[in-house]
C-alpha cells in the first residue's frame, strides 16, 4: 500500500529541460541533495493575513503556546483577533482554517483596504481627513501632504468613525491613490 508523505526540504534551484519537464534540486535536513521532477513537489502557498493577526501569532509563538492555546486565548478575549478568527463583528467569515495555515506554513501580511469618506450633499468641507501634524480627524475641503484621506477600517473604528460604513448620509469608497 502506497502512502503520501510530506517532507520539509530547502529548495536550492530549478532547471527547465523543456516546457513539460522542469526539475528542482532540493536539500533534506540530513544534507542529502537530490533533483526531482516538479510533478512530485507540492509547494504550500502562504496565506495572507492582517498585520494584527500576524502580531498575535508571533506573540503566541514567543510564549511557546500551541496552535490550540493561541486560538483559545483569542476566543477568550473580546478583541479584533477573536473577531477575525471566528467571524464576528466586522468580519463576515470564519478564519480558523486560515489562522491554522498561517501558523503552520507561514504567512504574508495583506494590505488593508483604505477608504475615503465624504458627507453627501452640497457641503464644502465634506471630506474626512486625518491631520498628521495635529494627530486627529476632521472634515476639510481638500487634503494635502499634511493630511491623509485614505483610512483603514481599523483606523476609523479606533477613532469612533465605524458608523460611517452604515450611514446613508456618508459616501464611503475604496480609496485609490492619486498618481
Amino acid at each position: 500500500m502506497l502512502k503520501d508523505a510530506l517532507l520539509k526540504v530547502k529548495i536550492l534551484d530549478g532547471t527547465e529541460l523543456d516546457k513539460r519537464l522542469t526539475r528542482t534540486t532540493v536539500k533534506f535536513e540530513n544534507d542529502l541533495t537530490i533533483t526531482l521532477p516538479n510533478s512530485l513537489i507540492h509547494l504550500e502557498k502562504k496565506v495572507a493575513i492582517p498585520k494584527f493577526v500576524a502580531d498575535w501569532i508571533e506573540s503566541c509563538k514567543k510564549k511557546r503556546w500551541t496552535l490550540y492555546l493561541s486560538m483559545s486565548e483569542a476566543g477568550e478575549n473580546e478583541d479584533e483577533v477573536c473577531e477575525w478568527i471566528f467571524g464576528l463583528g466586522d468580519y463576515d467569515h470564519n478564519n480558523q482554517e486560515t489562522f491554522a495555515l498561517a501558523w503552520i506554513n507561514g504567512y504574508e501580511i495583506e494590505q488593508e483596504k483604505r477608504y475615503s469618506v465624504k458627507i453627501r450633499g452640497a457641503i464644502e468641507e465634506n471630506l474626512l481627513v486625518y491631520g498628521l501634524g495635529i494627530d486627529r480627524y476632521f472634515f476639510a475641503r481638500t487634503y494635502d501632504s499634511s493630511k491623509r484621506n485614505g483610512h483603514t477600517r481599523r483606523e476609523l473604528k479606533k477613532a469612533g468613525f465605524n458608523w460611517v460604513f452604515n450611514c446613508p448620509g456618508m459616501e464611503v469608497k475604496e480609496f485609490e491613490e492619486e498618481k
